[in-house]
């Protein structure tokens, strides 16, 4: 599920040009309109896709704005995506496609997110208005035209967010503002997210099993100030959002993290989460040291812990955060970024 490739309605991108001016190269481009079985819509909005199962879903509205229209494409494929030189070759051995047709509202399409789940469920999440919405359809092989229905494949409804919101940008504010997406480093859990703030400040969420996306729960930071960016961390988690004085060595940030084998969307969500000092972290009572969420409907809300982060300034200072993409093979020659296909 991890993002190597991108699906775009321009064909031309920015490209920086050191010295010199920026330039406007043209993007090879592959048509697969041929392969969908139905182009009432055609603007792409969202777009995920599932190495293990090897299912990409694409949702396609009328325009690149409001439109509330939708006709979500499912395509299956022998080859995999993120393992091909062209995008043309995961359509050419395709095994199966489908669609469904569903009104969903939405301020601007361009926020809409896709997770593509283990179980062939799906999960669709984006920004509306100050807060957000999350849902699940079943996009496993159906056949025939009796589930060519949103209605026919959704699982439970729709869930707003529950946290705490205010006066925060989307897509329609600006391109800088989209609703994003990240998994943990392990693949295990993904989060839908933007900004509490206005700008960019704090977290407004949903964290889901990769597993099972009907597992779910909302998380939310109300920071209003000194922002930085949210990174996966650790094996199975997230962290970030911390830039306020460290007045030392170690770094402070918001961080959790999850269970890489609860999936199941009966349960609660089991939380772990850092804590100011090692007694916390590690308490002599041997206990889960974090918060149990109740699924789909519960919210946490991120506290910042001492995470270890060292930057070795000693006294004043406000810590920025970046995240270095790497999909490549520690230790041997494909361990760089620009490595051909990574692990």
């Amino acid at each position: 599920i991890r993002p190597r490739r991108m699906f775009v309605n321009r064909r031309f991108t920015l490209r920086e040009r050191y010295p010199g001016n920026h330039g406007s190269p043209n993007i090879d481009t592959y048509t697969y309109s041929s392969h969908m079985l139905n182009t009432d819509q055609t603007y792409s909005t969202g777009t995920g896709y599932n190495e293990k199962t090897k299912t990409l879903v694409m949702v396609h509205s009328g325009d690149e704005g409001g439109n509330t229209s939708k006709k979500i494409h499912i395509f299956k494929s022998s080859k995999c995506l993120n393992k091909i030189d062209r995008i043309k070759e995961f359509f050419d051995n395709l095994t199966s496609t489908e669609y469904f047709s569903d009104t969903w509202t939405n301020q601007n399409v361009k926020d809409w997110c896709v997770v593509v789940g283990n179980n062939d469920y799906v999960g669709f999440g984006l920004k509306q208005s100050n807060s957000k919405r999350y849902g699940v359809f079943d996009c496993s092989v159906k056949g025939g035209t009796a589930h060519q229905t949103g209605a026919s494949r959704q699982w439970s409804t729709w869930q707003d967010f529950t946290g705490s919101t205010t006066t925060s940008y989307g897509a329609n504010n600006g391109h800088q503002y989209y609703t994003k997406f990240m998994t943990t480093w392990d693949g295990t859990w993904g989060m839908i997210y933007s900004s509490y703030y206005y700008y960019g400040v704090g977290i407004n969420g949903f964290c889901m099993s990769i597993e099972n996306p009907k597992k779910f729960i909302c998380i939310n930071q109300t920071k209003s100030s000194r922002a930085n960016p949210y990174f996966a961390w650790g094996r199975t988690g997230f962290h970030g959002g911390w830039s306020d004085n460290c007045d030392g060595t170690s770094h402070r940030t918001y961080s959790w993290a999850f269970d890489p084998t609860d999936s199941d969307e009966t349960v609660n969500t089991l939380v772990y989460q850092g804590g100011d000092s090692g007694d916390t972290v590690v308490p002599n009572s041997n206990s889960h040291v974090g918060t149990t969420v109740t699924n789909k409907t519960g919210n946490y809300g991120l506290s910042a812990h001492r995470t270890w982060l060292t930057g070795g300034f000693h006294s004043t200072n406000y810590p920025l955060l970046m995240q270095i993409d790497w999909w490549g093979n520690y230790g041997n020659n494909d361990s760089t970024y620009g490595g051909k296909y990574g692990t």
